[in-house]
């Protein structure tokens, strides 16, 4: 994914999807590359906003080494007949709304040619109209609530396509009754979430929404909130971190049930810990 991503990026100084704008995209990047501060010459600079603290900070590393890896292997663009260097200007944007925007400010006065990130949803739409306004391409990675004219290039599925498919692996394992956490603070994950129980509840099942607040350690009120709906399936919209949470909390408490989570939770330490408290997750 995260090679995609970086290819992805290049892609908009390379100009090879459109011929026509493909002349105004390179002079862009050569501009650009040309007033970068940097003492080297033949530069571009793309921004990389994350959370390398506060929420989110887990899945954001595993991101992040993925950029850097995919930059290890491409570190460089030929455009025409001119090769260039590609800086990946790193910043922290503390998992926050706040911190995206404030992120945002930083790159946009960093001579940056493009943006990678935030990864978090609420971080984008925090962030991108700072982009816009700055005329920076933007490849977002998660938005999956993100608005059409949003400016940016998203990679994620859209909820209603994320929801339908979580839905329907519910319902193929023989589940019908959910329990559906999103949490309280997050209007994309409430968003997925809904995605999910009308897709669900178009497949017959039936739903119970409970809402979380994430960033802090899940009491045990979820856990019996689903354990009380008599849920059988479990769909979660959450970070690593919060999804390792429930399911440590959930499994203690006897809820033994499957526990779907969006694509966050391919992180290999919750995988690991799921696997030790069940293999139904």
């Amino acid at each position: 994914m995260s090679s995609i991503c970086l290819v992805a990026a290049l892609l908009i100084f390379s100009g090879s999807t459109d011929r026509s704008s493909g002349v105004s995209n390179i002079n862009a990047a050569k501009a650009s590359a040309s007033a970068s501060p940097s003492p080297e010459t033949n530069v571009i600079r793309i921004g990389v906003p994350a959370s390398v603290t506060g929420p989110g900070s887990t899945d954001d590393a595993r991101v992040l080494l993925g950029l850097r890896y995919a930059h290890s292997v491409a570190p460089t663009l030929d455009i025409g007949s001119t090769t260039y260097k590609i800086d990946l200007v790193e910043t922290d944007d503390s998992g926050t709304q706040a911190g995206a925007a404030a992120a945002a400010k930083s790159l946009g006065s960093a001579n940056v040619s493009a943006v990678i990130g935030s990864f978090a949803s609420a971080g984008e739409r925090a962030a991108l109209p700072t982009y816009k306004k700055a005329g920076l391409p933007t490849l977002a990675l998660c938005g999956t609530a993100q608005d059409a004219d949003s400016g940016a290039l998203s990679l994620a599925a859209p909820a209603s396509l994320t929801g339908s498919a979580a839905a329907s692996l519910a319902q193929s394992l023989g589940r019908h009754n959910a329990a559906v956490l999103t949490d309280s603070a997050d209007a994309s994950s409430q968003v997925l979430g809904k995605a999910f129980v009308e897709a669900f509840t178009k497949l017959g099942g039936s739903c119970t929404e409970i809402a979380f607040s994430a960033g802090k350690k899940l009491d045990e009120q979820a856990v019996q909130a689903a354990e009380s709906a008599g849920a059988d399936v479990v769909f979660m919209v959450s970070s690593a971190e919060d999804g390792e949470a429930f399911l440590r909390l959930a499994r203690k408490s006897g809820v033994i049930c499957p526990v779907i989570g969006p694509s966050s939770w391919d992180a290999g330490l919750l995988l690991s810990d799921a696997d030790y408290y069940s293999d139904n997750v």
